[in-house]
């Protein structure tokens, strides 16, 4: 295919070095014209282009104003507009459904979502790597401690950070040393949070360290407010750990109660009560495990997905 992408980055950083970051990750993109921008006084100097994608609600605004394209398309990551409370930026953020691009949504709820609203879309299914997200060969049975993985961000309430730390101080409280805990996701002290000793913060790994900490793992708990499962539900099931998660009507596409996961209301004492449960019950954890293992085949294969994007992408071009 005879594509040539530009990345415009809106803000304060260096073009070689983004470029180098974005080669990291996708080597054959590593001759793409990287350019930044510091207002949106500069957009006309830009060259032309036959598509122009906003990947982020404020980029939209940049979008919107760009002239040099034929066709506008918006990625729709998640539901943005849950981001941040109910008032002025998030107004903000749901009026860019509203500015007539064209939507490439992760997820067909997302795709639904923004057709409500009038608009354009089309999905694709969240994928994961299977080189890397894959069962151990062999299995953690009964053994003690269980491990438990948890996803907790205290800098992204969607992630209900508070409300996790709560229900799993009540876990630890009931299980004492038949239970460890580790955490991942970002840097911060738990002491700071009241949690020193119940549990034990990785910070940020790498991508493949999750791979092999999910396969360790019996099970992980994530929690997510807005309208996507988010990519760690996938993962941990691809890894053979049981899913404990939050009950969410936009996500029940993936996430099966009692058949690939468990769904608990979004409360201290219900995800105690089904963590305590699925960690206890070692054949609910090999059922959830054979039932989730599918996830490596339907969800797997980022090309099939990529491609049904781009032919998309050029009929509307």
């Amino acid at each position: 295919m005879n594509i040539r992408s530009r990345f415009v980055i809106l803000g304060q950083a260096h073009p070689r070095a983004m470029l180098r970051r974005i080669t990291a990750a996708f080597p054959e993109l590593g001759k793409s014209d990287v350019r930044v921008i510091n207002s949106d006084l500069q957009l006309d100097d830009l060259p032309a282009s036959d598509a122009a994608i906003a990947t982020l609600w404020t980029t939209a605004y940049s979008l919107l104003k760009f002239r040099r394209t034929r066709r506008k398309f918006y990625f729709i990551q998640d539901y943005e507009p849950l981001f941040y409370p109910a008032g002025s930026t998030s107004a903000l953020v749901e009026a860019t459904y509203d500015f007539g691009f064209t939507g490439i949504c992760n997820t067909i709820s997302l795709k639904e979502i923004y057709q409500a609203q009038g608009g354009k879309a089309e999905y694709f299914d969240p994928s994961i790597d299977a080189s890397i997200f894959y069962r151990s060969r062999g299995e953690r049975g009964n053994r003690k401690p269980y491990l438990l993985f948890c996803y907790a961000r205290p800098g992204h309430p969607r992630n209900c950070f508070e409300l996790l730390m709560e229900a799993l101080k009540r876990l630890k409280q009931r299980l004492g040393e038949d239970v460890c805990i580790v955490t991942a996701g970002a840097e911060w002290s738990p002491a700071a949070y009241g949690v020193e000793g119940v549990i034990r913060n990785l910070g940020l790994l790498g991508y493949r360290e999750t791979g092999a900490l999910y396969r360790a793992c019996d099970a992980g708990v994530v929690a997510m407010k807005t309208r996507h499962p988010s990519y760690l539900p996938m993962e941990l099931m691809a890894c053979g750990a049981a899913v404990v998660t939050n009950r969410n009507p936009y996500t029940g596409w993936l996430l099966r109660d009692g058949e690939n996961c468990i769904l608990a209301e979004t409360s201290p004492s219900a995800l105690a009560e089904s963590l305590e449960e699925v960690l206890r019950d070692t054949a609910l954890r090999a059922r959830l495990a054979e039932a989730s293992a599918e996830v490596v085949g339907r969800y797997s294969d980022w090309a099939a997905q990529a491609e049904k994007i781009y032919q998309f992408m050029v009929a509307q071009c």
